[in-house]
C-alpha cells in the first residue's frame, strides 16, 4: 500500500513538474531550478534543505488526499483511487513499459502486483487510507526523491541540482506522452 501511495506521490510530483515545465514554453530554461528554489527555500538561505523539501511535499500530499477523498469521510478507498476510468490491459501496460525503456534507455523495475501498493499504504489494514497513512508514505517518497535529486549528497538542493531534476522530469514526461500515443495508435489500428 505504501508503494501505491509512494507511486501516486511520485506521479503527482512528475505531473506538477510537467505543468511547470510546459508553462515555460519551448526550449531549455536557463534557470529551470530557480523558480523551484524560490518557492521551496522557506528560510531564504539559497538552498533547499530536506525539511523544506519534505514540508512542501506533505502540503501537496494533503491537498491531493483531500481531492481524492470523494465523499469527504477522511479516508481514501481503492474505489476512490481507481476512479480514473478503465485501467489499461496487461498488453497495453507491457507495450507502454517496453516503449518507455526504449525511449529512456533504461530498464524499469518490475511493477508491483495490483492492489499491493494500496495494502502497503493501509498500515492498519482497515481497507482504507487515512490522512496519517497517506502522509507517512508521502514523507518516505519525499525523502527518497530528495536523495535522488541531491547529486553531490551534501544534504541540500541547489539550483543546478533542481535544474537537472527538471530536465530529467521533462524527458520522462515527453517519453510517457510519446509512448501513450504509440500504444493508442496501435490500439486504434487493431480496433481496440
Amino acid at each position: 500500500m505504501q508503494t501505491k501511495i509512494l507511486t501516486l506521490a511520485l506521479l503527482a510530483t512528475l505531473a506538477a513538474g510537467a505543468w511547470q515545465a510546459s508553462s515555460a514554453g519551448p526550449g531549455p530554461r536557463v534557470n529551470a531550478g530557480g523558480s523551484a528554489l524560490k518557492h521551496l527555500d522557506v528560510d531564504g538561505d539559497g538552498v533547499i534543505s530536506l525539511a523544506e523539501f519534505v514540508d512542501a511535499r506533505l502540503i501537496r500530499a494533503e491537498n491531493r488526499f483531500n481531492r481524492r477523498d470523494d465523499n469527504g469521510d477522511g479516508f481514501i478507498t481503492e474505489d476512490e483511487i481507481g476512479r480514473n476510468g478503465e485501467p489499461p490491459s496487461d498488453e497495453q501496460r507491457a507495450e507502454f513499459r517496453e516503449c518507455l525503456e526504449q525511449e529512456l534507455g533504461i530498464e524499469l523495475p518490475e511493477p508491483p502486483e495490483p492492489g499491493s501498493r494500496f495494502d502497503e499504504a493501509d498500515a492498519n489494514g482497515d481497507g482504507a487510507i487515512d490522512l496519517a497513512e497517506a502522509l507517512a508514505v508521502a514523507e518516505q517518497a519525499a525523502e527518497s526523491r530528495f536523495n535522488a535529486i541531491d547529486g553531490n549528497a551534501d544534504g541540500v538542493l541547489d539550483t543546478e541540482e533542481l535544474a537537472a531534476a527538471v530536465r530529467k522530469g521533462r524527458a520522462v514526461r515527453e517519453a510517457r506522452r510519446s509512448c501513450r500515443e504509440q500504444v493508442q495508435e496501435v490500439d486504434d489500428l487493431l480496433g481496440g
